[in-house]
């Protein structure tokens, strides 16, 4: 009985380090289903320059896997809430085939598209016409997931962005979605237009299932808060951009305290300010206190649901959302220069909504950290120095040109 009951200790004893070694790692078909920030969405499009730096090429570079992406040629296509939304003119100017590559890859990896809510993610197909002028969302998800498909015949299959990543039998999928779905209630202060918690739930939670069910190692993001992006400003947090203090913004343009400026708002009142023609702030320029903190218990109530989500799954998570809340409230410095999440800070592209190579490089380090925690793996971080010094974002950012303008003297 004894021996017995020590042979089966010592097998479990033996046993112990199969039970607990960390589960094998495989890279080598990297698939990305996201919305605008995954993309490599930039000042007011989506384009090649800014796709080939965004997280997930920079992800895959580092894990040395590929990452087919559906690059655009310059201008880019696109549009960003908070501003016009043009017909679509494809070919744009300067634009030959719209994609850059010619002929096209047969498929891609990053099938992220801007814009993208779940139900896109779920639902939406591509489909003829292939540009659709009054349609700017769905001529990108055309152009992103339906070509080649779309002019190859009638007889090739056409996917949803969930369909595209099961077809590509992945072993690795990074999930970025969610921030799309506040980008309408923040740019208009509209709190009518956030999101259905309980439908998320459902949407999210299929998604998720669908990604594990390939068998693949899924990451899920969370989404950010918009009110911690370079598209909103506060008062105070104005006085270096318009040169007016929160006292003055607040009593020459009737505003209250809490009240937060957008970039229409900010380069509004820089305008009126340095012109000395004081009038009323044009419309979309102010998101009230009241409707800023809406929007952000939402985002928050949103990413309670996907830890939940993810939890179920027993997926992996990495926090983008509190990443961007730290460069939001400690900037961030490298070398004798301090990038903010200020419009014009040097950490988001001129649109505001969208960050620059900078921010991208630090999401990347933060998918490989938790790669290497969770699997003991050991890939190499993005230089991020490297990457701020080939961001179109900072260029305006130096020592020198970050001193405050300092208050201006206004009659009203």
């Amino acid at each position: 009985m004894m021996k017995s009951f020590k042979r089966s200790l010592l097998c479990g004893a033996l046993a112990l380090p199969l039970f607990s070694q960390r589960p094998a790692f495989d890279p080598r078909s990297m698939i990305v289903v996201g919305d605008g920030i995954a993309a490599g969405m930039n000042d007011f499009a989506l384009r090649e320059t800014y796709q080939k730096l965004a997280f997930p090429a920079l992800v895959a570079a580092q894990l040395n896997t590929a990452m087919e992406l559906p690059l655009i040629e310059a201008p880019g296509l696109g549009s960003v809430p908070g501003f016009p939304v043009l017909p679509v003119r494809v070919p744009g100017p300067g634009q030959t085939t719209v994609r850059t590559q010619f002929p096209p890859p047969l498929f891609v990896q990053n099938l992220s598209v801007p814009g993208a809510k779940l139900t896109d993610v779920l639902t939406r197909k591509p489909g003829w016409p292939l540009v659709q002028p009054n349609d700017p969302q769905q001529t990108l998800t055309n152009m992103i997931l339906g070509y080649p498909a779309l002019i190859l015949g009638n007889d090739k299959p056409l996917w949803t962005a969930a369909d595209y990543a099961e077809q590509m039998a992945p072993t690795f999928v990074v999930v970025s979605l969610g921030y799309s779905e506040f980008l309408d209630a923040a740019a208009t202060g509209d709190i009518r237009l956030l999101p259905d918690l309980a439908a998320a739930k459902t949407n999210m939670t299929l998604i998720l299932k669908r990604m594990k069910d390939t068998q693949a190692k899924v990451i899920v993001l969370n989404a950010p808060d918009p009110l911690d992006t370079a598209f909103f400003t506060t008062l105070s947090g104005a006085t270096n951009i318009v040169g007016a203090t929160a006292a003055q913004l607040q009593r020459v343009f009737g505003l209250k305290s809490d009240d937060v400026l957008t970039v229409q708002g900010v380069t509004s009142a820089a305008r009126m300010l340095r012109q000395g023609a004081i009038t009323t702030l044009p419309a979309g320029s102010v998101i009230s206190g009241s409707a800023a903190a809406a929007i952000s218990a939402s985002v928050k109530a949103y990413n309670a649901m996907i830890a939940t989500a993810v939890q179920d799954q027993n997926l992996k998570s990495y926090d983008l959302n509190a990443l961007l809340r730290g460069l939001r409230v400690n900037g961030l410095t490298i070398g004798n220069n301090v990038y903010t999440a200020d419009y014009l800070g040097g950490l988001y592209t001129l649109s505001g909504f969208y960050p620059g190579n900078t921010v991208h490089a630090l999401i990347a380090n933060g998918i490989i950290s938790t790669l290497n925690s969770t699997y003991g793996t050991s890939y190499l971080t993005v230089n991020v120095t490297t990457a701020a010094g080939n961001d179109p974002a900072t260029r305006f950012i130096s020592p020198q040109s970050r001193r405050p303008v300092g208050p201006i003297e206004v009659s009203r």
